[in-house]
């Protein structure tokens, strides 16, 4: 019976230890559980940080991408008109221009020729001319006029 005694407080020492080592293993998935939960809900919150960041430059880029294009279209328009006013001014002088340089001074070359000059023909070159702006050499040429007049250009 001493034996059985003997044995029995080994065993019960054996399972004292091994109680205490799950005890102690226990513990340490424990506190392995609650680091991780810890660096995972960091990652979370990262990500989610990470998330907002993104939306955050998504609709900044959105913003200035509309104010840049509005600044274009607005560009735009006034280019158009620029472009539309220069063509009504050119038309008025059909395909009778173009460009003159005279030593280092450069000059709107503007043109016409008529059969039959007159007052009117030459206030109407006048008022055409006028319409644009710059340095001008004005020629006009006929071999018809009518009787003298004075022009003032």
């Amino acid at each position: 019976m001493l034996l059985i005694i003997g044995e029995f407080n080994r065993i019960w020492e054996i399972i004292s230890q091994l109680t205490k080592v799950i005890d102690e293993g226990n513990k340490r998935i424990d506190r392995l559980e609650e680091t991780t939960r810890e660096e995972f809900n960091k990652v979370w919150q990262s990500i989610d940080r990470l998330e907002r960041a993104i939306e955050e430059m998504r609709r900044s880029n959105e913003e200035e991408f509309k104010r840049i294009w509005s600044a274009i279209q607005e560009l735009k328009e006034t280019v158009k008109g620029l472009i539309k006013e220069t063509m009504k001014k050119l038309e008025a002088l059909s395909d009778n221009f173009g460009y003159l340089k005279i030593g280092d001074e450069e000059f709107i070359l503007i043109g016409e020729t008529k059969t039959r000059l007159s007052r009117k023909e030459i206030e109407k070159f006048i008022s055409k001319c006028n319409k644009i702006e710059g340095k001008q050499f004005r020629i006009l040429i006929s071999y018809i006029l009518e009787p003298q007049f004075e022009v003032e250009l």
